[in-house]
């Protein structure tokens, strides 16, 4: 259906199966260390899921997961429902709609007692702590306020874990993904190399939707 650019099944395997993989340790650890629950039950949304990557792969290697995969173009859903139903998943449920429009919010204004922190952690030793993993990096959110914003939306704080590959910038993704994340929960974008500017950049909006950076890896 001429969904991705890339055809030779090894390719495929590398720059899409293996890349979508390769997010799931980045989550369970975060999740684990940050959230304090279990990691067997969680409910994830895909923003911009495309071929269904990596939202379809997670909900076939993580069958306790509940993964809802948001997708605007029609071509894309008809190919994620027929392999949904190929495959035989009743963990995924695929919603065609644009990511911006699945909340509307109005402004509310900040608390007084409210208190961000902005850090990163990591374990390798460039300057803005980054830990590198074949072609992709991962920078991921800690959503832990709600203070900030009023939500209508019946996404809104739904899922434990929203995840976006190849989308948009992070200061774009930050508004599109973290209001559907709840109170506790994490972004994690998959990024190509050298992702540091572009976290800088989205250090505002980050801010305004009530998270903070937990770490690049």
């Amino acid at each position: 259906m001429s969904l991705t650019a890339v055809n030779e099944v090894n390719e495929v395997m590398e720059r899409h199966i293996e890349d979508s993989l390769a997010i799931i340790p980045p989550i369970q650890n975060s999740y684990i260390s940050s959230c304090n629950n279990s990691f067997d039950n969680l409910r994830i949304v895909d923003v911009g899921s495309g071929a269904g990557l990596p939202g379809l792969v997670l909900a076939v290697a993580c069958p306790g997961w509940e993964v809802t995969l948001v997708e605007s173009m029609n071509k894309r859903c008809l190919f994620l429902e027929h392999a949904v139903s190929l495959i035989g998943l009743s963990n995924v449920q695929v919603v065609r709609e644009r990511a911006e429009v699945l909340f509307q919010y109005s402004f509310y204004g900040f608390s007084n007692d409210l208190r961000l922190k902005i850090f990163v952690k990591g374990l390798e030793f460039d300057a803005f702590g980054a830990l590198s993993m074949g072609n992709m990096h991962a920078v991921i959110v800690s959503a832990h306020c709600s203070t900030l914003l009023i939500w209508d939306s019946n996404f809104r704080e739904r899922f434990d874990v929203a995840v976006a590959r190849a989308v948009a910038e992070m200061k774009v993704l930050a508004e599109y993904c973290l209001p559907l994340v709840r109170v506790g929960g994490l972004f994690v974008a998959a990024k190509g190399h050298n992702p540091q500017d572009e976290v800088k950049s989205a250090e505002r909006a980050t801010k305004l939707m009530g998270a903070s950076v937990l770490q690049l890896c």
